[in-house]
């Protein structure tokens, strides 16, 4: 046993050392933001994304150090990649609107149905690991429900177990459909920012199809159709079109 103990904290240090030197790298990376060095910053934030380490933090403060050295569109694709893990934090809902301030196109949003504003809301408003244990905390209150209504007598109780029970297993699945697309969101590649200063939106996938509008770096897209090297792209007004995918940056 003590061998097996001994075999397990072996393989735990490299681990340890490691986590010990990343939480070391971006506490000195922190240190250079403070002091208004964000090149030095933005460096030591690259080499821990490198090693592996992605965080909603992480992306935050890259976002931060972009936008103080006024390069929007790197900006807009880290703070978009903190909301992706990290939900409608408030701090990174402002940060991008800001930024967005200082990009060419001023895009408007088609107004969705008020029903699926607050459906996007909700799934957005944390992570999925989050909406996780609040599906597991339910399920364990739906099993103590169960107990509670085998070992009592009272058919008043019983009744109320069943109700409580019912509403538990109703919001246990509820639940887990919100985690699920939360998850489906977080590990989904269907987002990019333009990169190009300027880039002519095609009607097809063709270099010789017409010019149907004009894009500029720091537009955010949603990818809807992949044709060889071409994209076609959907903007938050519902325009579409197709551009190379070396125009843009997968969030």
């Amino acid at each position: 046993m003590k061998k097996l103990l001994y075999f397990i904290i072996l393989l735990l240090i490299p681990s340890l050392v490691f986590c010990q030197d990343l939480h070391s790298l971006f506490n000195k990376a922190n240190t250079f933001y403070q002091k208004k060095d964000f090149e030095k910053s933005l460096r030591l934030y690259d080499s821990i994304q490198k090693l592996g380490y992605n965080s909603a933090d992480l992306y935050f403060n890259m976002g931060n150090a972009h936008y103080k050295l006024q390069q929007y569109p790197e900006a807009i694709l880290n703070y978009e990649r903190a909301r992706r893990s990290a939900g409608n934090d408030d701090d990174i809902v402002f940060n991008i609107a800001l930024t967005n301030l200082n990009i060419t196109d001023k895009i408007e949003p088609i107004n969705e149905l008020w029903i699926f504003d607050m459906w996007n809301q909700l799934v957005n408003s944390r992570d999925s690991a989050s909406w996780g244990i609040i599906m597991i905390i339910i399920l364990w209150s739906c099993l103590i429900l169960i107990t509670i209504f085998n070992f009592t007598a009272s058919i008043i109780f019983r009744r109320i177990t069943s109700i409580l029970f019912l509403i538990g297993f109703l919001s246990f699945i509820f639940t887990g459909i919100v985690t699920y697309k939360r998850y489906q969101f977080e590990n989904s590649n269907n987002f990019a920012v333009v990169f190009t200063p300027t880039v002519y939106i095609k009607s097809a996938p063709d270099a010789q199809s017409t010019d149907i509008f004009i894009l500029h770096q720091g537009v955010k897209v949603e990818i809807v159709e992949k044709v060889g090297e071409w994209y076609q792209v959907k903007l938050a007004d519902g325009k579409k079109g197709w551009l190379l995918y070396n125009n843009l940056e997968v969030i």
